[in-house]
């Protein structure tokens, strides 16, 4: 029996989520000694400590389905490009030996190489002006659909949503709980989140359930008789308080 104790506490011990965050913090501050990439990873303990970052990780989280469907709208855009790409009269465009025309392969490269800037993946080219106006178009607009729509679609959704936490707990924050009258400011100076108090502890839904269930309930245990008393006296006393 003692046998059996042990190993569901080990069991519970190896499963619990803080003791494994801190065992992988461990293991990534011991190889940070033998690789120093891997401190950095340790840089991420900041977020669950930082609010605002929590609540943009919140907000990537709850609108992780339309970001991938707007990441699939990305990947339809750069199908469609690359094949007007190759419908082009002259290939050579793409050819990346000996061609008097800039590649466009090699234009994509350098725009990434140059911190994303046009004017320099052009200037390191000896081709004639006239000829690479085509591949201009073709980028600008290409990235201008890719880079600039697609990416603003998703951070729109990302700041929305973080901008309707915000309201909403600027909303809260003039309430107070309806079961024990506690208040947003009282929860901080607890060090109680406000948000699972209202939601999970004092849930009044789950209060008026108990009570609809008290006066349909024939055989009442000892508890359930006292409040039920306590109901007909108009006596709250029996509610939770913190």
């Amino acid at each position: 029996m003692h046998q059996f104790f042990t190993q569901n506490r080990i069991l519970a011990q190896i499963t619990n989520v803080t003791f494994l965050y801190h065992l992988c913090y461990l293991v990534l501050a011991a190889l940070s000694f033998l690789a120093s990439p891997f401190i950095s990873l340790l840089l991420f303990d900041i977020v669950p400590r930082v609010k605002g970052l929590k609540k943009v990780l919140e907000s990537v989280f709850v609108n992780i389905g339309k970001i991938i469907l707007i990441f699939y709208l990305a990947l339809i855009v750069i199908h469609c490009y690359a094949f007007l790409a190759f419908l082009i009269e002259d290939i050579s465009v793409f050819q990346e030996d000996q061609s008097l025309e800039l590649p466009f392969i090699t234009i994509f490269l350098r725009f990434f190489g140059n911190g994303f800037r046009l004017q320099n993946a052009f200037s390191q080219t000896d081709v004639y002006p006239d000829q690479q106006w085509g591949n201009y178009i073709f980028l600008v607009t290409f990235f201008l659909v890719v880079f600039i729509i697609c990416f603003a679609l998703i951070i729109s959704i990302i700041t929305g949503q973080y901008s309707h936490k915000n309201l909403l707990s600027k909303n809260q924050k003039n309430k107070s709980c309806k079961i024990c009258n506690i208040s947003y400011y009282q929860c901080r100076e607890k060090n109680i989140s406000w948000q699972e108090h209202i939601e999970k502890v004092h849930k009044l839904s789950a209060y008026l359930f108990f009570i609809i269930c008290l006066q349909q309930k024939q055989e009442l245990n000892y508890v359930e008789r006292e409040i039920a008393k306590k109901l007909l006296e108009k006596d709250m006393s029996w509610l939770p308080t913190i």
